[in-house]
């Protein structure tokens, strides 16, 4: 089966940029789809929700071995770790799916 994504989002009127970022990435067991949206009440919510989306890819895809939920949940423990310190000011909503072995999803 072939997939095609679409991704389209609106400016909020809040602020002058838009922070909605989204993130998809397919390895060979196991894919990954991200929605992230930058705070509009924190100074630094929409670099945050970039970093997040970039980083979340990027990891997923280094991934040496074959992608568990254990695996996912660590690229997270460690963002966290990592990106508040950062962004020590901003805040961002996500969602993120992980479709593993055609079967398995991880919300």
């Amino acid at each position: 089966m072939v997939l095609q994504y679409e991704w389209q989002s609106f400016q909020g009127a809040l602020t002058d940029d838009n922070r909605d970022y989204c993130g998809i990435a397919e390895r060979f067991n196991a894919t990954l789809y991200a929605v992230i949206d930058g705070s509009t009440r924190w100074h630094q919510g929409g670099e945050l929700a970039n970093e997040l989306a970039c980083k979340l890819v990027d990891e997923f895809m280094d991934l040496d071995k074959h992608v568990t939920k254990q695996s996912v949940l660590a690229i997270f423990q460690q963002f966290h770790r990592d990106l508040r310190l950062q962004y020590p000011a901003g805040s961002a909503s996500y969602i993120v799916l992980v479709a593993i072995d055609g079967c398995q999803v991880m919300v």
